[in-house]
């Protein structure tokens, strides 16, 4: 039997295995409960939150042959076409490399024919805003007034990028980030259910790695468990090539001693084991927002900085290193040379200035303290200000001359 993924194993099959997004859940029940079903769906969000799975459960509810209320059997042939996305009605298209006209052309002459088995012939288009300005045209007209058996449920990452005349003619519903408590909560429940051994601590690396994407986790978590099948901190760390906190606590102390020499050593070993230095960059910057939040929110951060006790108090204990000025500037300069280090063929020496910048450098000067410094500073006398004009004026009338020579003599 051929293994399934985790993301697509324990996809939601049901409106109330659905985690998070409570008021676009209470919203589409609400409408097939009353039916009130729009013809045209927009659902945007992040990657992995949950968009397409939202289009196939209401499409399996539209369709269901044997449903009960508003949750879809999972059992008639409808519901069971639309899970294995092989349904002649619940058409799937990605709209990455199916973004023509020609392609818009063809639903339009589909979609005046009723559907094979179920209530309704539906339309997912995925990445939705991949489709060209000549496509989106053709479209609109369908989808302004389509067939009342066509439905259209369209997702995209980016709702920026669809024309304003599509995004007008849908209901739109913005998905969020999953929070890490969702996300470990969801893999322990998918552990115990294939009955493996794990730790929480390591669940919470993976859903930190995870970015709010529960499909993104579901995928590191499958990558673990290949790598070994008790899930534990280490196994996860090794398998994903994840930077240990304690090297960039090693990092803290050695700004603490302003000792530079490490970095070099520090930066090899992160190269020659394998890490990702994509992903160390993006905990760096995680650290150093951590020391804003303290610096900002002192003792009150513990309530939004998700990490154990014993990581708190040493981020307590070393809050004096970064001021609010200095985390904002390395946080700029971070994400600066986040954008070079896409681009750069020599990553290990970009990788060591960004270090050593981070232990040199010092409190920046606030605006309102360099502005006291130069109202502090003397007065010029009414003398010295008419000397230091002409001073002025004197070096730009030599610099003059000596521009008005030299094309002299290139014309000679």
């Amino acid at each position: 039997m051929e293994y399934e993924v985790l993301a697509r194993k324990f996809r939601p099959q049901l409106f109330s295995e659905v985690i998070g997004q409570k008021n676009i859940l209470q919203t589409l029940m609400n409408a097939l409960a009353k039916n009130r079903i729009a013809h045209a769906y927009l659902f945007s969000g992040p990657k992995g939150v949950g968009k397409t799975t939202f289009a196939r459960l209401l499409a399996k509810a539209l369709n269901c042959q044997q449903k009960e209320g508003i949750e879809p059997c999972n059992t008639c042939s409808s519901c069971k076409e639309i899970a294995k996305s092989i349904s002649m009605d619940v058409i799937e298209i990605d709209g990455a490399s199916n973004r023509g006209i020609d392609e818009i052309r063809k639903i339009k002459e589909n979609v005046g024919y009723a559907a094979s088995s179920g209530n309704y012939k539906i339309y997912i288009i995925d990445e939705v805003h991949m489709l060209t300005k000549e496509a989106f045209n053709a479209l609109l007209k369908t989808l302004e007034e389509p067939p009342s058996h066509v439905k259209f449920f369209f997702a995209t990452t980016h709702p920026s990028k669809l024309p304003t005349t599509i995004i007008s003619r849908c209901q739109r519903f913005a998905l969020e980030r999953f929070s890490t408590s969702m996300i470990t909560e969801k893999l322990e429940t998918i552990l115990k259910s294939l009955t493996i051994e794990y730790e929480k601590s390591a669940l919470l690396l993976i859903a930190n790695v995870a970015d709010g994407s529960m499909r993104d986790a579901e995928s590191l978590l499958d990558q673990v468990i290949a790598f070994e099948s008790k899930v534990n901190r280490a196994n996860v760390i090794e398998s994903l090539g994840i930077v240990e906190k304690k090297e960039l606590y090693f990092l803290d102390e050695l700004k603490r001693v302003q000792n530079i020499g490490p970095v070099f050593e520090l930066t090899q070993k992160l190269i020659t084991s394998g890490k990702d230095l994509n992903l160390f960059l993006e905990d760096l910057m995680q650290h150093i927002r951590h020391y804003l939040i303290i610096a900002i929110l002192k003792e009150k951060a513990t309530e939004f900085l998700q990490e154990s006790t014993q990581d708190m108090e040493i981020y307590f204990k070393n809050q004096d290193l970064y001021s609010k000025e200095l985390c904002l500037y390395l946080l700029e300069y971070l994400i600066q040379s986040q954008e070079r280090f896409h681009f750069t063929s020599n990553k290990q020496v970009l990788l060591e200035v960004i270090l050593l910048e981070i232990i040199q450098s010092q409190k920046p000067k606030r605006f309102e303290d360099l502005l006291d410094n130069m109202q502090q500073q003397p007065k010029a006398k009414p003398q010295e200000k008419k000397k230091m004009s002409q001073n002025k004026m004197d070096t730009i009338i030599r610099f003059s001359q000596v521009e008005l020579e030299g094309i002299l003599k290139k014309t000679t």
